[in-house]
């Protein structure tokens, strides 16, 4: 059985999409935590997130931009500061859940 996420990639199922690279499609969610919340997906499918490679984050070889990673198995959070200072300068708005990992990371 297809997951939701690669029939969305197929344009199999309708989604909303904003942006899409060679590597990652970004859509609003369809039920989104906030105004404006964007679901970044990867073409290629991962059946979770812990079998994603660090070194070649969502296989995509190009980011829409680059904010940060975590890595489940060490629970080491990487983020990058100056990108995510820019981003909220211009108005992103970040979940309640994202707040707090600023206030405790940045």
């Amino acid at each position: 059985m297809e997951c939701l996420f690669c029939k969305i990639v197929k344009k199999e199922t309708a989604a909303h999409i904003i942006a899409e690279n060679e590597g990652i499609l970004a859509i609003l969610d369809a039920y989104p935590a906030s105004d404006g919340h964007v679901l970044l997906i990867t073409k290629k499918h991962f059946p979770n997130i812990a079998e994603i490679d660090e070194e070649k984050p969502r296989d995509s070889g190009n980011y829409l931009e680059y904010l940060g990673c975590y890595d489940p198995r060490s629970k080491e959070i990487k983020l990058d500061k100056d990108n995510i200072k820019k981003w909220l300068s211009q108005g992103a708005q970040p979940t309640d859940t994202v707040k707090s990992l600023f206030k405790k990371h940045l």
